[in-house]
């Protein structure tokens, strides 16, 4: 009899265990006991993923189509052409711009793998072509650079959403969904939803600044001012949607109210403006409006 309850309770604890262990197996794998070396190809893998899932949902993405609108994209992918040439990974990635229309909202942000989304509000706010080509060189540097801090082929961008939804929705959904796996389509568009949110590290945003300023400077004759006039005007209008070219935090009225930001210097990022203006010389006066213009008169 006692052999009997012996078995019996061995046979307790090995399914306690098992079920406690099938249990832990079903949930999401830590972010620190999962983290896998990412490449290039991953981010190219994850790029092309989030280019199919927004093409797949226009009821979620009201993205305007490229056959509706032929000219606009054609003078948007020459325009980020121009931008690419001067950088090192060029043909590494399928580079994509995305137009969402949403008047409402005014903002231009990078997903991995190349592809760069701008809202028709943005589009409409700027005043010519001179500023969206200075944001655009801008966004691409955030997939250009490999992030400095990490030993992998991260680029800025990659190393960001890595940090922002692996620790978020676990790193084994975040390598499925590179990895086009079954059953992740929501959480893609999940991701995409909330990296318009994404804010990058105030050092990235001015590299960013320091390679469209290079971009400009260096390659071409447009105004090297449209950046910096963005800026000022946003904070002389206090437009609230616009906090992601502050890179503040939604809310914040300075950048001291959150502990995060507290060494940011606005002035500082101004002054680097001035710096690349001075230096950039009488020539870059460039602005081409009226193509801008023929272009606004295209969206809807």
């Amino acid at each position: 009899m006692s052999n009997l309850k012996f078995r019996i309770s061995k046979l307790s604890i090995i399914c306690l265990l098992s079920l406690m262990f099938f249990t832990k197996c079903n949930e999401p794998v830590p972010y620190e006991m999962y983290n896998p070396i990412m490449t290039a190809q991953n981010e190219r893998d994850l790029g092309d993923r989030l280019s199919e899932i927004i093409k797949g949902n226009s009821s979620v993405f009201p993205i305007l189509d490229r056959q509706e609108y032929p000219d606009l994209y054609r003078y948007l992918d020459i325009m980020m052409n121009m931008v690419l040439i001067n950088t090192k990974i060029k043909n590494k990635f399928n580079w994509e711009i995305f137009v969402y229309h949403d008047d409402m909202s005014r903002n231009i942000y990078t997903l991995p793998g190349g592809k760069i989304v701008i809202t028709t509000g943005m589009l409409k706010y700027l005043r010519g072509e001179y500023q969206l080509f200075a944001l655009v060189a801008h966004e691409a540097f955030y997939t250009d650079r490999k992030d400095q801090s990490s030993e992998s082929e991260l680029s800025v961008i990659m190393r960001k959403y890595k940090e922002e939804f692996a620790k978020n929705v676990g790193t084994k959904i975040f390598i499925d969904l590179i990895q086009n796996e079954a059953n992740t389509e929501q959480d893609g568009i999940d991701m995409i939803i909330h990296a318009k949110d994404v804010l990058m590290d105030q050092w990235d945003v001015f590299s960013a600044d320091d390679f469209a300023m290079q971009t400009i400077c260096e390659n071409y004759l447009y105004a090297s001012n449209g950046i910096k006039e963005v800026i000022i005007d946003i904070e002389q209008q206090s437009i609230d949607d616009f906090q992601w070219l502050l890179n503040r935090p939604p809310g914040a009225s300075s950048w001291s109210s959150a502990n995060e930001y507290q060494d940011y210097s606005r002035d500082l990022r101004i002054d680097n403006f001035d710096t690349w203006i001075s230096d950039c010389g009488s020539e870059n006066i460039q602005m081409n409006n009226n193509n801008y213009a023929d272009i606004i008169q295209m969206l809807p």
